[in-house]
């Protein structure tokens, strides 16, 4: 039986598809992993079923398909359940980058499926995910845990939650706030200090909170 990487590679190859254009369409940041896949070489976790989905869209086929399930690969399954997904990054160690819409691929541990019927995605953005951690943001309706999925933004306004860095340090989800001229972030705890944001920071947004996940409590390996 062909494996997911055998199955990946030979769809590729039919559509004409280079493993850098692959790469490019399921957000990986270079083809060396589409390598590895293809090859059955995975230094990091298996395909979880949300990238699984990824790569079937990618690659104009169905999740069943590249597992070995279906073996007509025209044909269209109603999965509505998986079809419906988004695929999100949940990024471990968050860095400036992500302003730009891009991150490195170390900084990915994982890959979570939001459906687009609850979730109202723009397909013209790019988003990203960030475990919360701590009590800092609880009363913004934040707890430990939460998956808080961000829309790459770099443009802060007055009182936008979003995900910040400040001098190049792993980014944190905290209240952007504009307070007689002077620049902050806030947490939506009084137990934690509010940061000035001063002329001599490196400071930049990376994302704006669009969605608090709530449903389960995340916790990464």
């Amino acid at each position: 039986m062909k494996t997911i990487g055998e199955r990946i590679r030979e769809r590729r190859l039919e559509l004409g598809m280079s493993q850098e254009e692959l790469a490019l369409k399921v957000n990986y940041s270079s083809k060396s992993t589409i390598n590895k896949i293809e090859s059955g070489v995975n230094t990091k976790r298996g395909l979880n079923q949300s990238k699984i989905v990824a790569f079937a869209n990618a690659l104009n086929t169905t999740p069943s398909y590249l597992m070995g399930w279906d073996d007509n690969v025209d044909e269209i399954i109603p999965l509505n359940v998986i079809t419906d997904m988004m695929s999100i990054p949940i990024l471990e160690n968050v860095t400036a980058s992500c302003g730009t819409g891009s991150w490195a691929e170390e900084d990915i541990i994982d890959y979570v499926g939001l459906p687009r019927s609850v979730y109202s995605f723009n397909k013209h953005k790019k988003y990203f995910a960030q475990v919360a951690k701590g009590d800092s943001m609880i009363n913004a309706g934040i707890e430990d845990g939460n998956l808080l999925v961000f829309e790459t933004y770099n443009s802060p306004e007055n009182n936008m939650i979003g995900s910040f860095s400040l001098n190049n340090s792993t980014c944190v989800c905290k209240i952007f706030r504009i307070i007689d001229g002077r620049y902050y972030l806030l947490s939506a705890n009084e137990n934690y200090l509010p940061i000035e944001i001063t002329e001599d920071m490196d400071f930049r947004m990376v994302g704006l909170l669009k969605y608090i996940v709530k449903e389960v409590k995340w916790r990464a390996e």
